[in-house]
């Protein structure tokens, strides 16, 4: 009986552990959402990708309690897409200017694994959109070369929702234990 229960337990903890699970996207057009780690063979940042057709985004380091994301447009000629992304949490910050964007690259950059190129002209471009609500980015990018930059720090602690579930199992595991010492 003490078996099951400390499984049942470790089920429980493991299920409830916060889970950064990928973004998706709603694309203008026939534009796709791609992570960037599937394709990984040329510097980010630089304007060197000159893709027509794809947003990336790139899970980046988490730093206290923060994950960031770096999500970028960069087309070979200008080209537009605008659209909403789907985080698995709150957005808590959106940076937007190059200053901002390079900045705090040296914080997030995911190194080794991905080159960061740096370019005087990341960032956004001033006929460019990105705004946030909750857990929602909504972005409309007219780019060309070194494309659309944007960094999105998203919260990594779990939702109330997951705290409820946590305890609602305490609780079931509480009377089946209670239960079981009765019979």
């Amino acid at each position: 009986m003490r078996r099951s229960l400390a499984l049942a337990t470790f089920a429980l903890a493991v299920t409830a552990l916060p889970v950064v699970a990928q973004p998706t996207a709603t694309l203008s057009g026939s534009n796709t959402f791609v992570d960037w780690l599937t394709v990984n063979n040329i510097g980010v940042g630089g304007g060197l990708v000159d893709d027509n057709t794809t947003v990336y985004w790139l899970k980046e380091k988490e730093i206290g309690g923060l994950q960031s994301w770096l999500i970028f447009f960069d087309p070979a000629a200008t080209q537009s897409v605008s659209g909403s992304i789907f985080f698995p949490s709150a957005i808590q910050a959106l940076f937007t200017s190059t200053a901002d964007v390079t900045v705090n690259s040296a914080a997030y950059e995911l190194t080794p694994t991905v080159t960061y190129v740096t370019h005087p002209n990341t960032g956004l471009e001033t006929n460019d959109d990105a705004s946030f609500a909750g857990n929602v980015l909504t972005f409309d990018f007219s780019a060309s070369d070194p494309g659309d930059h944007v960094r999105v720090l998203t919260t990594t602690v779990p939702e109330p929702s997951t705290y409820g579930l946590i305890a609602a199992g305490l609780a079931a595991l509480a009377a089946i234990t209670r239960r079981r010492r009765i019979v």
